[in-house]
């Protein structure tokens, strides 16, 4: 219970004619002490009224997705015959980014009020938002009682989707028109059945309505690719940059890809590397491939351990027979000299075609290149520098064994993984 200003008025009040009473023979001043009575029988009311008060809460969460700003709606019910103010602030689970503003409103007899609370999802799972930390005014106006709301909300956090980011293979957007690339003309070679996990866009509808069921086209110049896409779920994972862990950033990024290969009719596959290979998922294409995938990263945590990637390059090497495209994202800091990346790379190439990721903050170019103004900016701006140059020392690295480096940030790692995919794909490089 806090006391309001009308209520620390009325003590203040008192107190004075207490000293009043104290230095005076007056009887009038004898009337502080019924006043303080009154004052702490008015508190023990509100008090007891705040308590059985009836004021009820309930979430209404849209779908969550990681890494995603959305709103959380949150609405109180009155169950009282007369209006109560309310403070709220609203306090989510851990793995929530808030701003943790506070919020007030008054509550008409009998009647609900809604409030909209924006949030970030940082961590994936299903959290429990047990109760919403409330305090309601007491009816005379003296005090705010505590008054927490059970909740009991379960609030699932899955990975992004790609929505309609997702093109057609053959198509690249150039300005507000799409074109058609050069030499990624199809000619069609015969029909066949529907099998399931066809994409909906090779479906011939003429020919499925002349036959009563679903036909697909085969295209004779089609380039099926196998994509494996290799996850660092280790200890560098835990790592936040931009906001989120790096670890969140390549769930998004994994599940993203996963949708948009599926679209262009690759077979996507997923090998999660950690102390050891947590999850291997053989290339498959279709609705199911990316069911798959989507269902293996929900749940996914970065360990404290060090990730061992030669034993998830050892487990790409079982999984795939033939050349594909391997999407590894990691930490490539430090990674420049015979450790278990390059190792890795080693073991893969020339068979197979690695793409290895990296992410760099936007917080280490600003400190590298920022004026110094006290005395320790020299020395924080040397580390970031240094961070750089580790980073670029990792990629020469890995363009000299034969593997093709991203480093960038993590507002852009969706699209340039997905640029170098369409290139390469373009290519014919895999």
């Amino acid at each position: 219970m806090s006391l309001t200003p009308l209520s620390i008025l009325f003590t203040a009040f008192i107190a004075l004619v207490g000293v009043a009473d104290q230095w005076s023979e007056h009887i009038a001043f004898v009337a502080w002490r019924y006043g303080a009575v009154v004052l702490v029988l008015a508190l023990a009311y509100e008090w007891w009224w705040v308590r059985r008060c009836r004021l009820r809460a309930s979430v209404l969460a849209t779908r969550l997705y990681l890494g995603r700003m959305v709103n959380v709606e949150i609405t109180l019910h009155n169950g009282e015959r007369r209006p109560i103010r309310v403070e709220l602030a609203p306090h989510l689970p851990q793995g929530f980014a808030i701003d943790g503003q506070q919020r007030s409103a008054t509550i008409e007899p009998l009647g609900s009020h809604s409030e909209t609370v924006e949030t970030r999802p940082l961590k994936l799972g299903v959290r429990t938002w047990e109760e919403l930390p409330a305090r309601v005014k007491g009816p005379l106006g003296l005090s705010w009682g505590n008054k927490p709301c059970a909740l009991g909300t379960h609030l699932r956090v899955v990975p992004d989707l790609l929505g309609r980011r997702s093109r057609p293979a053959g198509i690249a957007p150039t300005g507000s028109i799409a074109r058609t690339l050069a030499g990624t003309g199809q000619e069609l070679d015969h029909l066949r059945d529907y099998q399931a996990g066809d994409p909906r866009h090779t479906v011939d509808w003429k020919a499925s309505a002349r036959a009563s069921k679903l036909i697909t086209r085969v295209m004779s110049d089609e380039q099926h690719l196998s994509v494996i896409l290799v996850v660092d779920a280790g200890r560098t994972g835990r790592s936040r940059i931009d906001g989120m862990n790096q670890l969140g950033h390549y769930i998004n990024t994994a599940a993203r890809f996963a949708e948009h290969a599926v679209a262009n009719d690759d077979q996507v596959g997923l090998v999660v590397a950690a102390e050891k290979p947590v999850t291997v998922l053989a290339p498959a294409r279709g609705t199911r491939a990316v069911t798959r995938i989507r269902a293996a990263l929900t749940d996914l945590d970065a360990a404290p351990t060090e990730t061992d990637l030669v034993a998830a390059a050892l487990a790409v090497q079982r999984l795939v027979r033939h050349r594909c495209l391997i999407v590894l994202l990691t930490d490539l800091y430090g990674q420049a000299g015979t450790g278990g990346l390059m190792q890795s790379v080693r073991l893969w190439v020339p068979k197979h075609l690695p793409v290895v990721t990296g992410l760099v903050a936007e917080e280490v170019d600003r400190l590298a290149s920022a004026e110094a103004k006290e005395w320790l900016d020299p020395h924080v701006a040397l580390a970031a520098t240094d961070y750089r140059r580790g980073l670029a020392n990792s990629a020469a690295g890995l363009r000299h064994v034969g593997a093709i480096p991203l480093i960038t940030r993590a507002a852009t790692l969706e699209s340039r993984v997905l640029e170098q995919y369409h290139l390469l794909k373009m290519r014919r490089r895999v």
